[in-house]
């Protein structure tokens, strides 16, 4: 086989079997050729009542049953489970195009350490937004990839990983965390060898509005953690890019990225209580990320001048600048 598709599930009954359904209905020929892995990550719905026909109705489809350890976790030890060349991480409120599969499949040729591809985003009231990185296929390097800015770079989900790629480069998702994917795909950019690039949207990425959904945005919501989260995931990159990039323009480029997470890590705990703001400015001076703001340049070296001078008004003068900046 070429191909594992490992999705997680947790808590996601209303969307589940849609996700599942769309892996299923590509070719026959096709989805008997590819291995699915559903990971319950301790669910504590219906979830895995939605989808247990299909579990059992199919030979590649196997169910590996978890007590709840989160996304990362969930999709690393069906990354280890996996026996097939490459790897798909789909989210099980998502779901693939009908013809992802047979889009994907000449490409899989063990050369690729990445392929990735366009995604639409969808939401409650049927807007649809179509993100693509290219008109043509194209064949490119990690690194220039991460000079494009190519989305792969931020959501794992857009890509498939070549697995032995993966496993030699001890290219896991960090467990206990938000913004996973940022720690993962940004390191999955910078040391791939070779990324094919193709110009289809293959992924439906599925955007909740309504406030009570339990699918609601997290970065609406008050919750500290994820602002300490978006500092932790800074600090890991931070030390990737000392360890491993020697490119001046990578390097800079990289530590832009680690600002926007510091900053928006600075828009979550900006919703939080005054001891948890104190916290995160804490943190962020004992991580010694300040250091991110200069090296990145530009603007973001006067928001780390700005943070410096006055580190106890850190989230003021980022509210202060983000009103600024919209305002413009």
């Amino acid at each position: 086989m070429k191909l594992s598709v490992v999705v997680p599930v947790y808590n996601v009954e209303r969307y589940v079997r849609r996700c599942i359904l769309s892996i299923i209905n590509q070719e026959d020929a096709l989805f008997k050729d590819i291995e699915l892995i559903i990971v319950n990550d301790g669910t504590k719905d219906k979830s895995i009542e939605q989808i247990q026909d299909l579990i059992d109705q199919y030979d590649n489809i196997s169910l590996i049953n978890q007590e709840n350890q989160g996304l990362s976790m969930a999709r690393n030890n069906g990354m280890v489970e996996a026996k097939s060349d490459y790897v798909w991480f789909i989210d099980s409120d998502d779901w693939i195009a009908k013809d992802a599969v047979k889009t994907l499949m000449p490409y899989l040729n063990g050369v690729n350490d990445l392929v990735s591809f366009g995604m639409i985003e969808s939401s409650e009231n049927g807007e649809v937004i179509t993100c693509v990185n290219t008109r043509q296929v194209r064949t490119m390097s990690g690194i220039d990839s991460f000079r494009k800015n190519c989305s792969h770079c931020t959501a794992a989900p857009k890509a498939v990983y070549r697995k032995g790629f993966l496993v030699s480069n001890n290219l896991r998702f960090a467990p206990g965390i938000y913004n996973e994917d940022d720690e993962f795909c940004l390191r999955v950019s910078y040391l791939a060898n070779t990324v094919t690039i193709l110009p289809e949207a293959l992924y439906y990425y599925y955007l909740t509005v309504a406030q009570n959904d339990a699918h609601v945005s997290i970065t609406n919501t008050i919750n500290p953690k994820l602002g300490f989260d978006f500092l932790v995931v800074s600090k890991k990159l931070a030390d990737f890019a000392e360890e491993k990039i020697r490119e001046k323009d990578v390097y800079k480029l990289f530590h832009g990225h680690i600002a926007v997470l510091i900053n928006m890590g600075l828009r979550a705990i900006s919703k939080c209580p005054e001891d948890a703001q104190r916290k995160f400015i804490q943190m962020y001076k004992d991580l010694g990320l300040k250091k991110c703001y200069y090296k990145a340049g530009g603007k973001y070296r006067v928001e780390g001048v700005l943070y410096s001078f006055l580190p106890i008004m850190m989230v003021k003068i980022y509210k202060l600048l983000k009103s600024t900046n919209s305002s413009n």
